[in-house]
């Protein structure tokens, strides 16, 4: 397994809508490809409406393939639409767990 860590800054006054449209439209749109949420959590310190989600892949080359359908899927257009309307930024990076890491 591989991870996607993706850091959102959210609109202050909306993380409620962020967190419903992450939990209905999202989420459940990127498992038609193999994404799957595995952890989603916000900071109460430090940086404030931040959205920190962990998405896992089976390899890099899922991982290719999943992104790569996503993005030329014409559904996903209108979410993203719908999300730069809710956020200000998002960065993400690809890990991967050590041999030591229970989530391998």
């Amino acid at each position: 397994m591989i991870y996607m860590q993706a850091t959102v800054d959210v609109i202050p006054d909306k993380v409620e809508e962020f967190v419903e449209f992450l939990g209905k439209e999202l989420a459940p749109f990127v498992d038609k490809f193999g994404m799957k949420l595995v952890g989603s959590w916000t900071n109460t310190v430090g940086t404030m409406f931040q959205v920190i989600d962990l998405w896992a892949f089976e390899s890099l080359e899922h991982f290719g393939r999943a992104i790569t359908a996503m993005v030329r899927d014409p559904e996903f257009r209108k979410l993203d639409s719908r999300l730069r309307t809710i956020i200000t930024s998002e960065t993400t990076k690809v890990l991967w767990p050590l041999p030591c890491s229970p989530m391998r």
